[in-house]
């Protein structure tokens, strides 16, 4: 993925609008910019993370990128961390090659907590890949976006890694965490990240928090 957190477009001026330029790596339709995750005005509340930026899509908005050069009849997983503008209720839809990932309806996380994390699993059925963000909810609604990663392999949860490979689930979750979010872990208890988990449904009202 090109710019993948959002930083290459730099801070825009308040309130962060780049339309109709692009953001570096993305294209885009609608109101969309960039903030730095805390002073907003969009991304104003949780604790995104990837360095200081995130993209956002204010009403109906798209942001779209196009990767090559997958190989065909391969797995891939395909992750990114999301939340919504404080007192706002977008709907994010999600769609890689057209077919549908994720649809739901985000309460802002709020406070310093941590975004919402997905992971959505496929097989390249060529070797390219679309992958549109798309805020579908009517009105003046703002859904955040960061960390879009795209990776080769099928996305294993900490345990299912543990009982594939002999080793403690510890090491597994820092394995796993390191390769999916770039993070630095010791003891889960002691410093996993807050994931959470979107129903099996991909389309629900409320998210569920795992690890708790």
């Amino acid at each position: 993925m090109v710019n993948p957190g959002f930083e290459a477009s730099g801070t825009p001026g308040w309130p962060g609008y780049i339309q109709p330029a692009p953001i570096s790596g993305w294209t885009a339709t609608g109101n969309y910019g960039v903030n730095v995750s805390g002073p907003g005005p969009f991304a104003n509340n949780g604790s995104n993370p990837e360095q200081d930026r995130v993209a956002f899509l204010q009403g109906e908005a798209t942001l779209t990128q196009t990767v090559w050069e997958l190989e065909d009849g391969e797995a891939y997983h395909l992750s990114f961390s999301f939340n919504a503008r404080g007192g706002n209720k977008p709907t994010l839809n999600v769609t890689v090659n057209g077919e549908t990932a994720l649809e739901y309806e985000v309460n802002p996380v709020g406070d310093a907590e941590p975004y919402y994390v997905y992971v959505y699993n496929f097989t390249a059925d060529s070797d390219v890949a679309e992958i549109t963000f798309a805020q579908t909810a009517a009105g003046d609604n703002t859904v955040l976006l960061d960390d879009v990663r795209l990776v080769k392999g099928v996305y294993l949860e900490p345990a299912e890694i543990a009982h594939t490979h002999p080793q403690a689930i510890s090491d597994a979750y820092a394995a796993c965490a390191e390769q999916l979010l770039g993070l630095n872990l010791v003891q889960p208890e002691i410093s996993r990240p807050k994931l959470w988990d979107i129903d099996e449904k991909r389309s629900c009202n409320e998210c569920k928090r795992s690890g708790d």
